[in-house]
């Protein structure tokens, strides 16, 4: 090694390495479980149809009793029926928008996943860049592999934050802004 020239790839790695296990941290505690969200909207999908179905069938038997049955209980039995029929058909429908916003908040997790891993990879591969640059650094130029490391790692983790925020943004949207802010207290 000349006179002129230091290997500060170490410390340089080192400064990474923090930055990249605050990424991954990061990615880790944003994007969630989309797994689990699918799954829910699923169970969702499924209840709703349960649910839809009773709410038919209960409509047809009443439909059916009305050939042979007629007075007062059984207009009261139709009434009643048709009521709960309604009911279930909102609770059905209550069902299916909610599915649909777990797989769209499931959607959005997915997205802020691949976002997230996009980031990493990009930072690792300038990192890797700077490491191998840094074998070999001037004497004279530490300072600028310091500064460069830190940019680096302040660039990639302000890129994880906007991942975030268009997550915050699409659940904002799927939910409303202020069941997103209380879920974040």
């Amino acid at each position: 090694m000349s006179s002129g020239v230091v290997d500060i790839s170490g410390v340089i790695q080192s400064i990474l390495s923090s930055y990249q296990r605050v990424l991954t941290e990061y990615q880790r505690q944003v994007t969630g479980d989309p797994g689990a969200l699918t799954s829910a909207a699923q169970q969702h999908t499924e209840q709703a149809g349960t649910v839809g179905a009773v709410a038919g069938d209960a409509t047809s038997r009443a439909q059916q009793l009305a050939t042979d049955w007629h007075g007062d209980a059984y207009t009261a039995f139709r009434t009643a029926t048709t009521q709960l029929s309604t009911d279930l058909h909102a609770v059905e429908a209550l069902l299916r928008k909610e599915s649909e916003r777990l797989q769209g908040a499931a959607n959005a997790l997915t997205t802020a996943q691949a976002g997230a891993a996009r980031v990493i990879e990009w930072f690792q591969q300038y990192a890797s860049i700077l490491v191998d640059e840094a074998r070999t650094a001037a004497s004279g130029a530490v300072n600028a592999f310091f500064d460069a490391a830190t940019q680096l790692g302040e660039s990639a983790i302000n890129a994880a934050r906007a991942v975030a925020d268009q997550l915050g943004g699409s659940l904002s949207a799927l939910f409303g802004a202020s069941t997103v802010l209380e879920g974040a207290r």
